[in-house]
């Protein structure tokens, strides 16, 4: 009997010095996030418009000469933009206060003073580089215009093609 104690004693210190296994539960959190945003371009030919004053014959204008930017300015957006702005930049030249296309002839910088105005009237000038806010964008092309005119009383001279760029900046 006295064996069977000890190998009794020795299954119970066995048993004993097994850890033993405790069941439970324990809680977290999983976030899922996803970010949609909406994205822009200008045109299809890389972002230029073109405002064309056309073909006319040196002179002193005795009338305002009008244009827009007729079908070449779009804003291509892939989802919608509630709040879109644009800023139109300084002129590469600046005359007193307005931008100004600028031809050279015979080494002689020759300029034509010009506005942008955001109506076809010609009534609510874009002022240089200030956000104006535009109508919502949808998905797909948002077609827009940007009119401009050469006032009354300006001095045409004869050059080969007066040129200017402005930037463009939408926010969206």
């Amino acid at each position: 009997m006295k064996r069977q104690i000890i190998s009794g004693l020795a299954a119970v210190a066995a048993v004993a010095s097994v850890t033993p296994a405790f069941a439970g539960t324990a809680s977290g959190t999983l976030t899922s996030t996803l970010a949609v945003v909406t994205t822009c371009t200008v045109g299809s030919g890389g972002g230029n418009a073109l405002l064309d004053f056309g073909t006319v014959p040196a002179q002193t204008l005795t009338s305002p000469l009008d244009a827009d930017t007729g079908n070449s300015l779009t804003v291509n957006c892939d989802g919608d933009a509630a709040t879109p702005t644009l800023e139109i930049g300084a002129s590469s030249n600046v005359v007193s206060g307005f931008r100004a296309m600028k031809a050279t002839v015979a080494g002689v910088d020759q300029f034509v003073p010009y506005s942008l105005f955001q109506d076809a009237g010609r009534t609510v000038p874009f002022a240089i580089n200030t956000p104006v806010s535009l109508p919502p964008f949808t998905a797909g092309p948002n077609p827009m215009k940007i009119y401009g005119r050469i006032a009354a009383g300006v001095l045409l001279k004869q050059a080969p093609l007066h040129t200017d760029t402005v930037t463009l900046k939408y926010t969206f």
